[in-house]
Parts: C-alpha cells; sequence; structure tokens
C-alpha cells in the first residue's frame, strides 16, 4: 500500500501483476477507498483488466460512422 501511494502522488501509472486470487482487486478498490477519503480528493478513480483480447481500442475509443455521420466513442 505504501508503494501505491508514493506512486499515484507523483501521478504515476500503476500496473498490478499477479496470479489468479491474491487480491489485486481488492487491494486496488481499498486503495482507491483510502485515498480518496484520506486526501478529500473529487476524483474518479478508473479500473482496467487487461487479459490477451484487451485492444487499445478498450482504453482510447474508435471512430464509426453512423447515419452518414463519423463519430467517437
Amino acid at each position: 500500500m505504501a508503494k501505491l501511494l508514493a506512486a499515484s502522488m507523483i501521478n504515476l501509472h500503476i500496473c498490478v501483476i499477479g496470479n489468479t486470487g491474491v487480491g489485486k482487486t481488492s487491494c486496488a478498490r481499498e486503495f482507491a477507498r483510502i485515498r480518496t477519503k484520506k486526501m478529500k480528493l473529487n476524483k474518479d478513480f478508473y479500473m482496467h483488466s487487461f487479459h490477451s483480447n484487451t485492444k487499445s481500442t478498450h482504453f482510447y475509443g474508435n471512430i464509426t460512422m453512423k447515419n452518414n455521420q463519423i463519430g467517437f466513442i
């Protein structure tokens, strides 16, 4: 938790890697709850899961065409 806090204070992105069931998701949720409450932040936290089918469009969106209009989702 100390490393997560230090990294977040300098706006460093965090990637947590480990086996299934070791508590990565629980740790991330608790960390976000503690940091938001203690530091009185009004920021949203986003959590992304990476797997073999993850594509960049899952994070950055993509350009679409609908009714002859170009849009960004």
